[in-house]
């Protein structure tokens, strides 16, 4: 290593799931011993306030909670993404069910990064296709910007993605250096997941993680692994936070 000066990992609860069920001693612990130093939590319905609040690096909002009447219409293929699937019902439950349970941990976490999916002038904003920002609006946005680096560059609902052209690293460049990036979500997708979770970094997420370092902000793993036993989750996860700190500290 280079004595680079590695930033804090996290990782986001939704990673946990579903040994998250089993409650915030179970996950807490799960987390502890995959070697992580925080923590993004979720209005999910087993997960109370009871993390140490030094824990905690960030809170977001649910996605696509909702009934388990629209849960079922979306898996026999009757409702479209208008509807959660069984898996996000299963996490957060109703809308209002998540929506009080958000509420509670905003009060629980007072020194967390909440993540906004829209601006909302107050707290950073999740750069996202549907949140209708340019890449201006983010340079521009007050209380800064989290960086997905799945949602940045993906293709909105609309057809467009943020970044045209495809640049989406040098725009994420463009954010450090102004001291934009509040927060860095590390989300694998496909089979860029495949390949992390068997211990290879791509190239193009290896270099996204050498420019988000430069930032100095905590980076938050975002993956789902397979479902396996809670020993075998760990050493899954724990291999995907050493290999992130190899790249972090080159």
């Amino acid at each position: 290593m280079s004595g680079k000066i590695v930033p804090k990992i996290g990782i986001n609860l939704a990673s946990l799931f579903p040994f998250t069920m089993l409650g915030v001693d179970f996950a807490g612990n799960m987390i502890q011993r995959a070697g992580f130093v925080g923590v993004q939590v979720l209005p999910m319905r087993v997960i109370s306030a009871n993390f140490e609040r030094d824990a905690v690096i960030s809170l977001e909002k649910e996605w696509n909670a909702g009934s388990l009447y629209g849960a079922i219409l979306r898996h026999l293929r009757l409702a479209g993404g208008e509807y959660p699937l069984i898996w996000d019902w299963l996490m957060f439950g109703t809308k209002r069910q998540a929506l009080t349970k958000y509420k509670m941990l905003r009060q629980q976490y007072p020194n967390a990064v909440y993540v906004a999916h829209s601006r909302d002038e107050k707290n950073p904003v999740e750069t996202s296709p549907e949140a209708l920002m340019t890449q201006r609006d983010y340079m521009q946005y007050v209380p800064g910007v989290v960086v997905d680096c799945a949602h940045i560059r993906r293709v909105g609902r609309n057809g467009e993605p943020i970044v045209a052209g495809g640049d989406w690293l040098e725009f994420t460049e463009r954010l450090v250096r102004t001291r934009q990036v509040k927060l860095v979500h590390f989300h694998p997708v496909g089979e860029e997941s495949t390949e992390v979770l068997a211990g290879k970094m791509p190239d193009h997420l290896g270099e996204f993680l050498k420019i988000v370092r430069n930032a100095g902000v905590p980076v938050v793993l975002e993956i789902r692994p397979p479902v396996r036993l809670p020993g075998r989750t760990v050493q899954v996860l724990s291999s995907v936070r050493e290999l992130m700190v190899r790249c972090l500290s080159l």
